[in-house]
């Protein structure tokens, strides 16, 4: 396969360097330029450690496309779970031991998994970074809620980039309010400043490319209203929650009175069907992406195919020869899946954050893709529904921004 001309670029940038970034949109082909990137070192080191989520490491589909393009070196490769680094003290002196006794070629896919520098794996990753002669991060969305994301990851290619502490980060780059009381406010709430300067700052170390296709996406709303005994029973639900209660956690109430709607609408798991079968009718696959497992079981139940989330993770690679429905839940099938062999994507249920959804749909939409791809969003008519819009029109996860107990009758209005 013949690079594009942003594979070719970042090829050129980051050779040469020994740490580098490519902040390359999903669906861009980050893997194959990491590979190719490391080809040119093959004289210089004797192993690739190659750290991954484990969801990712789990799938023969993605530990394929790295097989295909390393064909060379593949044996060189020591694979490594992120979570392992915090989770396996085994695990990761054994990482350690590798990257001591042999010159080393390090790669952190899905890198955004060390963003939060008070988790161990990141604290292990960044006390390390030396031990590796080259690094290199892989990311389609680097940030995530706040340009504090960037701190760990750029630090991890080196101190030397931003030399400065994480105080001293938000200090420089981020809004943030001081309490008095909490040590780390900026990590609670805060919003860009002088970004400019961080870009200038990180510019000469990161690749960073938009995703181009030539295949369209049309984008269809499907709308359903709870019929008079699921409205019933919805209200039965939230008044048996909410009784005895003045305040709720709006995040509690969120994630409970929607489990709640989305697994009982007749209407629109009916129609989800009859998408289905129009699909299959077409001699195209489906992916459809769930919230909660309660659904993404009954779905299989209706239309077989195969599920991945949690524990229960199908071979993918019989998606791409044998089955025509994949069913899948946010975050676990949203990241590093290249399932391009569909061209039809239903979101089931609704997630307040955006970068789940577009990550979702970069699984289909992605560089390679030579058809229309056709998304489906379904909606059932519920006060957290429009709540839900909003979030995902503003671009953001405001599940995660609101901390806040909201009163019972707010929540009866969900």
């Amino acid at each position: 396969m013949s690079l594009d001309l942003d594979q070719r670029k970042a090829i050129e940038k980051l050779s040469r360097l020994k740490a580098g970034a490519l902040f390359m949109k999903m669906g861009t082909g980050k893997t194959k330029v990491a590979c190719d990137l490391i080809r040119l070192k093959l004289q210089n080191i004797d192993v690739v450690i190659w750290i991954a989520p484990a969801s990712l490491l789990n799938s023969q589909k993605y530990v394929g496309e790295i097989r295909a393009w390393s064909a060379d070196f593949f044996d060189r490769i020591f694979f490594f779970s992120v979570e392992s680094i915090s989770k396996s003290d085994s695990k990761y002196l054994q990482m350690r031991g590798i990257a001591e006794e042999n010159r080393n070629f390090c790669v952190i896919d899905e890198s955004i998994f060390i963003k939060n520098t008070r988790a161990l794996r990141t604290k292990r990753l960044l006390k390390d970074y030396n031990l590796f002669d080259f690094r290199i991060i892989l990311n389609g969305t680097p940030v995530t809620k706040s340009l504090l994301d960037l701190y760990s990851q750029i630090t991890f290619l080196s101190p030397n980039i931003l030399n400065m502490t994480e105080r001293q980060f938000a200090d420089n780059f981020l809004i943030y309010f001081f309490d008095g009381k909490d040590q780390y406010p900026w990590r609670r709430w805060s919003k860009p400043a002088n970004v400019e300067a961080l870009v200038e700052i990180a510019r000469p170390y990161i690749f960073n490319s938009d995703f181009k296709t030539e295949c369209s996406i049309r984008v269809f709303d499907r709308e359903f209203r709870l019929d008079a005994d699921e409205r019933r029973r919805y209200s039965d639900f939230k008044n048996a929650f909410l009784k005895g209660k003045l305040y709720v956690c709006f995040f509690s109430v969120a994630q409970k009175f929607q489990h709640a709607y989305s697994v009982r609408c007749k209407d629109k798991f009916c129609d989800t069907l009859a998408i289905v079968d129009e699909i299959l009718s077409r001699g195209e696959k489906v992916v459809i992406f769930v919230k909660f497992i309660a659904e993404a079981l009954m779905l299989r139940n209706a239309l077989g195919g195969l599920l991945y989330m949690g524990a229960h993770k199908d071979d993918l690679s019989r998606f791409e020869s044998e089955e025509d429905v994949l069913i899948c839940t946010y975050g676990v099938g949203s990241v590093g899946l290249n399932l391009q062999c569909a061209n039809n994507l239903i979101y089931y249920s609704q997630t307040f954050d955006y970068k789940e959804k577009e990550q979702a749909k970069y699984r289909v939409y992605r560089t390679g893709q030579k058809r229309t791809v056709n998304v489906y969003n379904m909606w059932v008519e519920t006060g957290l529904e429009d709540i839900i819009k909003y979030s995902l029109s503003r671009k953001c996860d405001l599940l995660r921004d609101v901390e806040r107990a909201i009163s019972v009758e707010e929540a009866r209005r969900l």
